[in-house]
């Protein structure tokens, strides 16, 4: 059997001790990893506090938004799905790219807050 990491099980490979072509996968993962998940967790020395499943980052440039000084880029707003080793679920990670500090969403939360960005939409669209 193949694990998102790469690492076949049979008798000659374990996702414990691994081969030269298949890294060792890391012992605190006891699953298969989230189908959105993009880390390879191949590194057993990651600290409690790093292990996770991470996605990969969309990303909105904010072009209403005044570009941070000496850029000619504007901010762009990204979002990520997030999940520690020992979290029930994922969670939304939201942040940019000035102040790259990251604020996260339950999934429920994150449902929420696109309900009401959409109602929004449409008031100011003038639909709603």
């Amino acid at each position: 059997m193949t694990h998102r990491t790469g690492v076949d099980e049979d008798a000659t490979s374990t996702p414990q001790n691994g081969t030269p072509d298949h890294p060792a996968r890391a012992p605190w993962l006891t699953g298969p990893c989230p189908p959105w998940c993009r880390e390879q967790h191949t590194d057993l020395s990651v600290a409690p506090a790093d292990r996770a499943h991470v996605g990969p980052y969309a990303s909105v440039p904010l072009t209403s938004e005044n570009y941070p000084k000496g850029s000619k880029a504007p901010i762009d707003l990204m979002a990520r799905l997030e999940q520690g080793y020992r979290e029930a679920e994922a969670r939304v990670c939201l942040v940019d790219n000035e102040t790259e500090t990251p604020r996260f969403l339950t999934l429920d939360e994150a449902e929420r807050l696109v309900e009401t960005l959409t109602q929004q939409i449409r008031q100011g669209r003038g639909e709603a």
